[in-house]
């Protein structure tokens, strides 16, 4: 039976949106109205100081946008990230990695055609993004009130871990840094496919967390100090990772508003920072390595928060 492609367009508009989404953010901006002041945030950019929205803050145009895939794309990505991953993930990412596999093989046929699939690369990952932040929506709401009780439940922890490793592998500066590194080290460019290698790494590391939830704490850190939490456009960081030296623990830090913060441990080890032995000093420990970890953008609910970070 022949395919009836304006009612498959139809169906397809319908699932993707009627207009193609160019502004991506790489930061959610929900979260990053916690820093607002009356509707703006104060952010530290180029030593400039000023204030925004959050609609145009860890945004960029077409950022998750995937054009066409070609062989050698296909090829790495099956085998360096597929190949090594377990074989729950391998059926995730099979099935994501054919979606676009069509895709590229449809472009050309049709102008109606080519219409849709250049729909399709522009909304379908900031889609799926925008469906884990609503489903780590209220999970937030809870952290906020210092209520961790989601952790003993196995959805709570599959959607935050879901979400907690796809804000920290979806950034423009890891995307800057892994695309740079690979090209150094092998001259393979996945600039075109980051976007698919992001979610899938995401998904693995996700997956190991969850499976060693039992062995990690997690941890609410109040800051009743006179010094603000401050975030950036790698809002979640790794305590535990080195400068120029292979990651081999993970301690994740994700501040959630001026005064809260919560903090994953390392397996079976006692967490790095809390509410107790926060003091002014330990504050300001963490908002440097925010700083540092940052790529353009470092996002504060006031300005003299971010004074101390100008180059002088």
């Amino acid at each position: 039976m022949p395919i009836d492609l304006a009612a498959a367009y139809s169906s397809a508009r319908k699932l993707l949106g009627f207009n193609r989404k160019r502004r991506h953010h790489h930061v959610w901006q929900h979260y990053l109205s916690s820093w607002g002041t009356r509707g703006s945030v104060s952010c530290l950019m180029d030593d400039r100081i000023f204030s925004s929205g959050t609609i145009g803050l860890g945004v960029e145009s077409d950022f998750y946008r995937v054009k066409q895939i070609n062989r050698e794309e296909i090829d790495f990505i099956e085998t360096n990230i597929i190949d090594g991953s377990n074989e729950g993930a391998q059926k995730i990412h099979n099935s994501f990695l054919s979606y676009y596999k069509i895709v590229s093989a449809l472009y050309g046929k049709a102008t109606l055609t080519d219409d849709l699939l250049d729909l399709y690369g522009s909304n379908v990952l900031e889609n799926f993004h925008s469906h884990i932040e609503s489903e780590f929506m209220p999970l937030l709401a809870k952290l906020q009130c210092h209520d961790t009780s989601f952790y003993s439940s196995r959805e709570g922890c599959i959607n935050f871990f879901n979400y907690i490793s796809h804000q920290y592998m979806r950034t423009k500066g890891i995307r800057a840094k892994t695309v740079a590194s690979l090209k150094t080290a092998s001259g393979f460019d996945c600039s075109n496919v980051w976007p698919l290698i992001s979610h899938m790494l995401s998904v693995n590391i996700g997956g190991a967390l969850f499976v060693e939830r039992h062995r990690r704490s997690l941890t609410i850190i109040d800051n009743r100090t006179s010094i603000s939490f401050i975030t950036g456009d790698q809002p979640v960081i790794n305590l535990a990772a080195k400068p120029d030296q292979k990651v081999e623990t993970v301690s994740l830090f994700y501040p959630i508003s001026p005064s809260t913060a919560v903090l994953i441990s390392e397996v079976d080890c006692a967490p790095l920072y809390d509410t107790a032995s926060l003091d002014e000093g330990r504050v300001n420990e963490l908002n440097k390595l925010i700083y540092e970890n940052s790529y353009t953008q470092v996002y504060a609910d006031t300005p003299g928060a971010l004074e101390i970070f100008k180059q002088r």
